[in-house]
């Protein structure tokens, strides 16, 4: 005997679908960037910088697609629309592809204090780990400060001083850098933290911001019943933040530590500003390279290769923690 379905309505049937179509054009807008970074990245610099120039718009887009998915050493006629050369260009030179990076690898420099030398430089190898030591530094004091003072104010949300906490984290956020930068500043000069590794992470890992409101919005989700058994048989609140609450709140600790890391990583105005000389990361000397070439430097397939380059921490380690961020946490009371 059939089953009698149900009739839907058609919107309730396309809805789905248009939202499918809107995904997939998402995520093409995101990697499609990517793709033509990694295609720009291997070619020479003459063909490159004379038959794509992104500024004046010298090509089209179905162009870009064709000349990125060809195969290594095919050739398509110079007429299409690419200027230059004998009418036949190499779509992607794959031998360029080493000296790009090697190249990248070698001038991506940045000025450091020495006592010794004059006009000493820091180079690649000292730039990934200083860049890596900040980056971690920031991310363990930022995300455990925020949840320690998101666990406070959520443990006694009825008190007026936690209570207080939510209104002032709100204008730190509102309120422009621009107007906080002379104060910062005076303070560190003040404490002796300017130009000081230590200094600047105290200063920027303790902001509290869009991190504690997220704690905060965790920790008053989880069911206080296994905290509560807790203190009955003794336990500290430390014990209860460490071995109760953080692993209940795993998922939001993973995502907000990864974003946390991401973002000390990509902060190159913090030598600009904070250290401008002892302690040069990866990511400022990315910014002189690029900088370096102009307006041009965004065609220059070598500055694209030192793009790719500091980028490829933060994909690996996307990549080896992606199954943690993204899986299903169940968070819940217990029953009974």
């Amino acid at each position: 005997m059939a089953r009698n379905r149900i009739k839907r309505p058609f919107y309730k049937q396309a809805f789905p679908m248009i939202i499918f179509i809107l995904l997939i054009i998402y995520v093409i807008s995101f990697l499609l960037p990517f793709l033509w970074a990694i295609f720009a990245s291997m070619n020479s610099v003459q063909m490159f910088s004379e038959n794509i120039d992104i500024y004046n718009g010298n090509f089209t887009t179905a162009q870009l697609i064709r000349k990125m998915f060809a195969l290594p050493g095919k050739t398509i006629d110079g007429s299409s629309g690419f200027s230059g050369g004998s009418g036949m260009e190499p779509i992607m030179a794959g031998a360029n592809a080493g000296k790009n990076y090697l190249w990248a690898i070698k001038n991506m420099t940045a000025p450091k204090h020495s006592a010794a030398v004059v006009n000493a430089k820091a180079f690649y190898p000292e730039l990934m780990f200083n860049a890596l030591v900040y980056a971690l530094g920031g991310t363990i004091i930022t995300t455990f400060s925020h949840a320690i003072t998101a666990y406070i104010a959520a443990r006694y949300s009825h008190h007026k001083v936690a209570a207080m906490l939510y209104p002032i984290v709100i204008v730190t956020m509102v309120l422009p850098i621009v107007g906080s930068l002379p104060s910062e500043l005076a303070m560190m000069m003040k404490l002796g933290w300017f130009d000081q590794l230590y200094g600047l992470l105290l200063m920027k890992g303790g902001f509290l911001g869009t991190n504690f409101l997220i704690f905060y919005a965790t920790f008053k989700g989880i069911s206080w019943e296994y905290a509560e058994a807790a203190f009955v048989d003794g336990a500290s609140h430390l014990r209860v933040l460490v071995q109760i609450m953080l692993p209940l709140a795993a998922t939001s600790l993973g995502a907000l530590g990864l974003i946390s890391f991401i973002t000390f990583w990509n902060d190159w105005k913090v030598n600009l500003v904070y250290i401008p000389t002892n302690w040069p990361m990866i990511s400022y000397a990315l910014y002189m390279l690029v900088g370096d070439g102009g307006k041009s430097g965004i065609n220059d397939p070598r500055r694209i290769a030192a793009a790719l380059i500091v980028a490829t921490p933060l994909i690996i380690l996307f990549v080896v923690f992606r199954k943690k961020l993204m899986g299903n946490l169940t968070i819940g009371g217990i029953k009974g």
